[in-house]
């Protein structure tokens, strides 16, 4: 809808194309919100809520995103991608001679920007640092 009314085609023609796509079943909300949410998370290593927010983005409406997201929401690649990249993070900033209470800030943030939900990203943090001699840190 949004392609062909940037391109400037009249708003019934618009509607008659979707329907005819749609009734062919060339254009699938559900089929396509599935897709995204697998390629993004085994992929892209995003979190649900970065991926709902895109969803949204695109035009899919709430219920069919709703529908699919928790069909991945007990998945525990959640935890394992979070894990990796915290640990890349980590990898990155432990260098940098950052207090505690900082790194923990910035791996927290980052995670977050990735889209993952703050209890994932509680536990990723803690056992990422946890990993590490915490008295360094003191």
């Amino acid at each position: 809808r949004k392609k062909l009314n940037k391109k400037g085609f009249r708003k019934e023609i618009i509607e008659k194309v979707l329907v005819d796509l749609i009734t062919k079943k060339f254009i699938d909300d559900i089929k396509f919100t599935k897709a995204f949410v697998q390629f993004r998370i085994e992929r892209r290593k995003e979190g649900i809520i970065k991926i709902h927010s895109e969803l949204i983005k695109k035009g899919i409406s709430n219920e069919i995103i709703s529908e699919v997201i928790n069909t991945f929401r007990e998945n525990p690649i959640h935890y394992d991608n979070a894990i990796v990249i915290a640990q890349k993070k980590y990898d990155s900033l432990k260098d940098k001679s950052l207090e505690f209470h900082k790194l923990k800030g910035r791996l927290f943030n980052f995670l977050k920007g990735k889209g993952f939900t703050t209890d994932i990203i509680i536990k990723v943090v803690d056992d990422v640092l946890g990993q590490d001699d915490v008295t360094q840190f003191d």
